[in-house]
């Protein structure tokens, strides 16, 4: 078993590594009117090196993250709202209430469906990008990712947009 390592990051706080080049800590958000512990989740070089774009990407979030966190609880709701039907006909769901997949009309209803699980700022992107994951009840396996580039929600799907 790999020993963990920390460091205090200047710009990223208190991080702690104990697999690749993924450092780990943790963030406290408001999400869907709840206080979330979510993990921060950096790729950081073997040499200790963080990309420009990382960074940039990771002030961006300090600096907008009440924004970002609005906008993503809409987005979701959207993307929600355009794959309901089609996976209540795929796990056969009659049952307006069902656990899975339930009718919806506002985000607020989002809050049994989806739990937020981190906040990643990937180097593999050539723009500033955030990744939010979280856990969701229509899609356990891939989970639920939102890519955000310079500031602005320009995906929402599985988590691999953004890992």
């Amino acid at each position: 078993m790999s020993k963990k390592k920390q460091i205090d990051h200047p710009i990223f706080g208190s991080l702690e590594n104990e697999v690749a080049n993924l450092w780990k800590g943790n963030l406290k958000l408001i999400f869907l009117g709840e206080v979330s512990q979510v993990e921060l989740l950096v790729d950081i070089k073997r040499d200790g090196s963080i990309e420009p774009n990382q960074i940039q990407a990771f002030r961006t979030f300090q600096s907008d993250k009440d924004k970002l966190l609005q906008e993503a609880e809409i987005a979701i709701f959207e993307y929600y709202q355009s794959i309901c039907e089609e996976l209540r006909d795929q796990f056969g769901t009659t049952d307006p209430n069902d656990k899975e997949v339930p009718l919806i009309s506002n985000p607020s209803q989002l809050k049994n469906l989806v739990t937020f699980t981190g906040v990643t700022f990937p180097d593999a992107f050539s723009k500033p990008t955030i990744g939010f994951l979280l856990e969701c009840s229509w899609e356990i396996e891939h989970g639920l990712g939102i890519k955000i580039e310079n500031g602005e929600i320009t995906e929402v799907g599985f988590q691999d947009i953004v890992l």
